[in-house]
């Protein structure tokens, strides 16, 4: 049902396991994320960006690590 009110007014949608099992994994991430934000598992990283002629560090790239409790 949540897929034909994505799509709009008069549409309808047949069920497919596939997609019912999309969005209780996608509505389990939104969760995970929200838990994840309250209890301040992210960290910021710069990872180095290196020009491989001179090398010397030309910029850096701003990475954001989860750390899950359960995937790591």
């Amino acid at each position: 049902m949540a897929l034909a009110k994505q799509t709009g007014h008069n549409h309808f949608q047949f069920y497919v396991a596939s997609i019912d099992k999309e969005i209780r994994e996608r509505k389990q991430m939104e969760k995970d994320l929200a838990q994840a934000l309250a209890n301040h598992e992210f960290h910021l990283v710069y990872q180095p960006q290196i020009n491989l002629e001179t090398r010397r560090v030309i910029g850096a790239e701003a990475l954001l690590r989860w750390e899950h409790p359960e995937h790591g």
